[in-house]
């Protein structure tokens, strides 16, 4: 047995092979540790700490070991800032995932953790891909590179595929798209119950809405309309497709005499078939008919000027009759 008080005062052993009961080395020699070394120690092999023992050397330098199921939550290495604060790490308590935390033991779920897969978990003690972050995450960059085609899930339910084709936002399967931009710059939005392309915006070609309307400078569709638009439409050219009044030129077409138009005016204060003030006001305009309506008086007009010609031509030649007598 070797005793602290009876070592000779050198500053280095070489020692084989050495069971220690008590041994003080150097200065501030503590009986309490079974080995106290006060001055610089070297270990030239492969030291082994820990509650367990495991003979293959799968490094050099210190090994620390535990059992497979060290029965505690402890850390196989812990590190200590004046007894207050405390962060380790090892492996979790009966498993296979390395940690390192900054907590008071490895039963807390915040850290590092790097599963036999390889897969490394932020805050995540069972990581499901090689990264695997539980909790928001920053960058001070511009840019997050992802080589070849990136994927960014939300769930099951939600993915966004960015490849050098485009992108797309689909389901986790790809199997029903809620949008896509093409590498030409269009994007087509679709409606996920049928898989079908409702919405087409190209910076290049046609844009179009398959299907619903379309409200301009408002948060509403109103009711009844495709198109909606509260404010000023500019624009060189406006075609509606419409029926026209050329019925009016028809051989049954009855046409009103002019007394009974003037007793319309009179009674209702505005032309036959055409919509009052207070109609408009209320409903709107429609272009499209209101250009018919007015063609139609148009050629109604049309008409009764060549009637009155046909009258005007008798009663001239009536009139040049008479001054021959």
């Amino acid at each position: 047995m070797f005793m602290a008080a009876g070592l000779p005062a050198l500053a280095q052993y070489d020692i084989d092979t050495l069971h220690v009961r008590t041994l003080g080395v150097g200065a501030n020699v503590n009986s309490a540790f079974s080995l106290n070394v006060g001055a610089a120690a070297r270990f030239s092999g492969l030291a082994h700490f820990g509650d367990w023992y495991d003979a293959t050397p799968y490094g050099y330098g210190i090994q620390i070991v535990r059992p497979a199921d060290q029965g505690d939550n402890r850390y196989h290495l812990s590190f200590v800032r004046a007894g207050n604060f405390i962060a380790g790490m090892g492996f979790l308590k009966a498993s296979n995932t390395f940690a390192i935390q900054n907590t008071g033991s490895n039963a807390g779920t915040t850290g590092i953790f790097i599963s036999s897969a390889g897969n490394i978990g932020i805050n995540k003690p069972a990581p499901i891909a090689a990264l695997d972050v539980n909790g928001q995450i920053y960058t001070s960059g511009n840019y997050i590179y992802m080589n070849g085609n990136g994927t960014l899930f939300t769930d099951a339910n939600n993915m966004a595929l960015f490849t050098n084709g485009g992108y797309v936002f689909s389901n986790y399967s790809n199997a029903k798209t809620r949008a896509l931009i093409t590498s030409g710059g269009t994007l087509f939005l679709y409606d996920t119950a049928t898989n079908v392309t409702k919405v087409g915006i190209s910076p290049l070609g046609n844009s179009y809405l398959n299907g619903g309307g379309l409200a301009v400078g408002m948060s509403t569709l109103p009711t009844g309309y495709m198109l909606a638009v509260n404010g000023t439409i500019g624009g060189t050219k406006l075609k509606v497709t419409q029926t026209w009044a050329d019925y009016v030129f028809a051989s049954d077409y009855k046409l009103p005499s002019l007394a009974e138009v003037e007793a319309h005016i009179k009674e209702n204060h505005k032309l036959p078939d055409i919509p009052s003030e207070q109609e408009i006001a209320r409903e709107g305009l429609d272009v499209g008919e209101m250009q018919k309506l007015q063609m139609q008086k148009i050629e109604e007009l049309t008409l009764y000027v060549i009637e009155l010609k046909k009258q005007l031509e008798v009663q001239q030649k009536e009139i040049e009759a008479l001054k021959a007598k």
